[in-house]
């Protein structure tokens, strides 16, 4: 039997078995901070697949949030339309056919708050789990993650509600791992002054156009080399929480692998995409620091522009950092997970120096000349 709204928007029901099935995921593959209406309507205007009738639903209000908006951020969003229609044909197909504005809303809508879920059980199980999967070089000398195991079981056992009392500033590990990477040398040599430092916003968590530093779980410290691109996204905090979410939990702790099959295997993924890495990196994020649900901002750091900084790094393919990354990311998921399956003050800015983007910028130029020479 069809609902009354189903046949008002004209959903059969394999267009209800495709939202309900495909759904759940899609928050995982796209921007998790842009509605999804938004995301069909700058991408329709600037995929070139798609035809002039679908192009039309960019009304005023989308060209005016578009209008300041760079090649490569256009592109990203190009990139999320094509998985959402990728995943909803049916819904390309309904843009295609110069369907109401209202309609392809209203179906929006609805895909997006069964993709929701899947983002906020995703928020749950990292945020309680994330103590666990911290390795023990990160803890004080002379711990070697006891703590974490009596953390772990305070929170789940003792009481739920403790969580964010042992996680951001209050917490040694998580400190380290929010630490931005420019910081981590003086943080591992005066690790207490270096926290109260940051709590007290006296070490920015921010450049000096408001774009968030990376902060060190995005990174393998042990390739550090000065620049900000050596070992960026290769943190093994970030591998841990990715193959919690895509893969297993147990495969992301070592536990005896579960019978119940994880979200790529379910959804046909069989290769890291640079959108899951950025999904995963801001669940990281969320997790270590003191929020308790998920957010757009913690002391100051926008959360869109850190996942929009970070999709941006692989936006030129051919970049030898983006290919490395990639190759570096699927062997370590999907080779790993095929031998599973055998057995700061608010709004504080660091004013001086480029930013961010200019650093990782300037650093990229000089690989894309290294490479053609």
């Amino acid at each position: 039997m069809v609902a009354p709204e189903d046949s008002d928007l004209g959903l059969t029901p394999q267009n209800r078995a495709e939202i309900r099935d495909k759904g759940r995921w899609l928050r995982r593959v796209v921007n998790p901070f842009v509605d999804f209406y938004v995301i069909m309507a700058i991408g329709a205007a600037g995929s070139p697949t798609t035809s002039e009738a679908a192009q039309s639903h960019e009304d005023r209000n989308i060209r005016d949030l578009t209008k300041d908006m760079s090649t490569i951020q256009l592109k990203i969003y190009a990139e999320d339309f094509t998985q959402i229609t990728g995943s909803l044909p049916f819904l390309k197909n309904r843009l295609e056919s110069n369907e109401a504005s209202r309609v392809i809303r209203k179906i929006t809508h609805r895909a997006q708050s069964i993709a929701d879920q899947g983002k906020q059980s995703d928020t749950k199980n990292i945020k309680y789990g994330i103590i666990l999967l911290i390795p023990k070089k990160y803890f004080p000398p002379g711990d070697d993650g006891d703590t974490a195991i009596n953390v772990h079981k305070s929170i789940h056992v003792d009481n739920p509600n403790s969580s964010k009392a042992w996680r951001g500033w209050a917490n040694p590990a998580t400190s380290r791992l929010l630490c931005p990477v420019e910081y981590i040398a003086q943080f591992k040599a005066n690790p207490e002054d270096t926290r109260e430092k940051l709590m007290q916003g006296e070490l920015p968590l921010t450049d000096n156009i408001g774009d968030p530093k990376f902060p060190s779980f995005l990174y393998d410290e042990d390739t550090l080399d000065g620049s900000f691109a050596k070992g960026l996204l290769r943190g093994p905090v970030l591998l841990a929480v990715y193959t919690s979410i895509f893969i297993s939990p147990s495969g992301a702790t070592g536990a005896k692998a579960s019978s119940k099959r994880g979200n790529a295997r379910i959804h046909g993924m069989t290769k890291v995409i640079p959108s899951t890495i950025c999904y995963a990196a801001i669940h990281t994020y969320i997790a270590l620091c003191c929020r308790r649900e998920w957010g757009e901002e913690w002391k100051g750091v926008k959360l869109p522009r850190l996942y929009i900084l970070l999709r941006e790094q692989f936006a030129h393919p051919d970049d030898p950092w983006c290919v490395d990354t990639l190759k570096w990311w699927n062997e370590k998921v999907f080779e790993a997970s095929t031998e599973l399956d055998k057995g700061l003050s608010e709004g504080a800015r660091d004013t001086e120096g480029p930013s961010m983007r200019e650093r990782l910028d300037n650093e990229r130029r000089e690989r894309m000349i290294a490479g053609g020479s």
